[in-house]
């Protein structure tokens, strides 16, 4: 088959039937060419709550004849029918249309095409498409378009205008006519030629039209008039145009640097408006922070305890001397109610991030040459060897629950090592608020401790071995024993604890 052969003969009148619910778009009827393909365009809709049942893999076919059960001539998922071709377009996205090839002369009819998925989606739409099948394709037909074509002569535009500088006059003039114009300047009732003291441009304005432009040189007190003339076959028009003064041009410069000044005045008069009440918000909001009575204060005990004991003290407080005890916080406890970790474990868990960083760096990084470089020269300091950084590394790791051995490892992965070292440093800030509850735990301990010892110990009695009576102090036995001493005539008695 040529190439001629193949021409689609389409019919451009579309008419799309849309139902309430389910619809289909597709010409009216197309006018096809025997053996040639023929493209029919489609596009169809569903029911509502029929979209999910459009799914893979879904197939069209196209029916001929009207009735209910047509004659299947093409089917998109098998290739053994008469009429070949393709799905130009995709079922999924609800488009049908179909491309048929090789089209038989006797294949005039209606046709209806049949959507088919692997579920309960199997529907026929109506109405289908007429589709006319030619030998030969119908002769074309020219329309002559009449172009009216008028002739004018010449119109210069008003736009025409000149400026001047200090050395230089610049003019520019168009014009318009059908012939297409022509244009000369005159300067003091002289034609201008090309020079180099006198430069002449044009440019074309479509078919129609032409612009013109003039540039020359002039002495500082000269004035010239100069003229602007456009001619055609039909006639010509002409333009005299003013040249500004020398005073003109000096008055329009003072005018311009005027403004200038006055615009860059108005600006510094704005700004130094807007930092003066600037400034003054910031003074009133001092002032009546001043004045305002409910300030907080943050007093430190001279003897800090080892947990930071820290005593938060209201301005009330200050004025009637009723502050307790009972008032004071511990540093765990601030820790826990304003949400933050320890800083301890707050600057271990930056140093692991950036070490990470530095492990994840090439070898030619500065960072990590430093990390793993070692003096190659010198002495060994007295007291063995320091500290290196590294060490101090590998104790936050240890803090962190983080086994030393795989860390390396570990940290080449960004988001996994971030992670580790976020959960690491939970544990250790945990680490430290018991070890601090322990240590405060254990001071209350040994306080108490020494205060039941500093207390004195229950007075004992003191009965007499010779009589009922009781003393309550020995000094008062003593006295008492006299008393039997010198009934029984000077003999004297002693104390039990006097005997041990």
């Amino acid at each position: 088959m040529t190439g001629a052969e193949r021409l689609i003969l389409i019919g451009c009148l579309l008419q799309g039937a849309l139902g309430s619910e389910w619809g289909i778009w597709m010409p009216q009827s197309i006018e096809a060419l025997s053996g040639s393909c023929v493209l029919i365009p489609c596009r169809f809709e569903l029911g509502p709550k029929w979209d999910e049942f459009l799914i893979e893999p879904a197939h069209g076919i196209w029916w001929k004849g009207s009735r209910h059960l047509g004659d299947t001539v093409f089917n998109s998922s098998d290739a053994s029918f008469r009429i070949k071709g393709r799905m130009a377009g995709d079922l999924l996205q609800k488009s049908c249309t179909t491309v048929l090839e090789n089209f038989p002369i006797d294949y005039s009819d209606e046709y209806l095409f049949r959507l088919e998925c692997p579920n309960r989606l199997k529907y026929t739409f109506k109405p289908g498409v007429q589709i006319n099948v030619t030998d030969s394709p119908p002769k074309p037909k020219l329309t002559p378009v009449k172009v009216e074509v008028t002739e004018d002569m010449p119109q210069i535009s008003a736009s025409g205008s000149c400026g001047r500088t200090a050395a230089e006059i610049s003019c520019s003039c168009e014009s318009r006519g059908n012939p297409s114009p022509s244009m000369e300047w005159h300067v003091s009732g002289l034609q201008v030629t090309n020079s180099t003291d006198r430069v002449i441009r044009e440019e074309q304005l479509g078919n129609a039209g032409l612009r013109s432009s003039l540039t020359m040189r002039h002495s500082q007190g000269d004035t010239p008039t100069l003229l602007c003339l456009s001619t055609n076959t039909l006639g010509n028009s002409s333009l005299q145009l003013l040249i500004p003064s020398p005073e003109q041009h000096s008055g329009s410069q003072c005018s311009l640097a005027l403004y200038v000044i006055i615009a860059a005045l108005i600006c510094l008069f704005m700004v130094t408006v807007g930092l003066a009440i600037h400034k003054i918000k910031r003074l009133t909001r001092r002032l009546e922070g001043g004045r305002g009575g409910d300030t907080y204060a943050s007093l430190q005990l001279a003897n800090v305890s080892p947990e930071y004991d820290v005593l938060q003290v209201h301005g009330k407080h200050k004025e009637d001397n009723t502050i307790t005890w009972e008032d004071r916080h511990t540093n765990t406890s601030v820790l826990e109610e304003a949400n933050i970790p320890a800083i301890t474990a707050a600057i271990a868990q930056h140093q692991l991030r950036w070490t990470g960083h530095v492990i994840r760096m090439p070898d030619s990084r500065l960072p990590k040459q430093v990390l793993y470089s070692q003096l190659l020269t010198g002495q060994r300091a007295l007291g063995g060897q320091k500290k290196r950084y590294k060490d101090n590394i590998k104790a936050n790791i240890k803090k962190c629950h983080i086994d030393p051995k795989t860390w390396e490892d570990t940290a080449t992965n960004r988001a996994t090592w971030r992670k580790l070292v976020s959960e690491g440093a939970a544990l250790y800030n945990n680490d430290l608020r018991r070890a601090a509850e322990d240590k405060r735990k254990l001071r209350k301990e040994r306080v108490s401790t020494k205060k039941a010892q500093s207390q004195p110990t229950t007075t004992t009695t003191h009965p007499c071995p010779h009589c009922t009576k009781i003393c309550g102090y020995r000094i008062g036995l003593f006295a008492h024993l006299k008393t039997h001493r010198d009934q029984k005539g000077g003999q004297s008695y002693s104390t039990s604890s006097d005997r041990r």
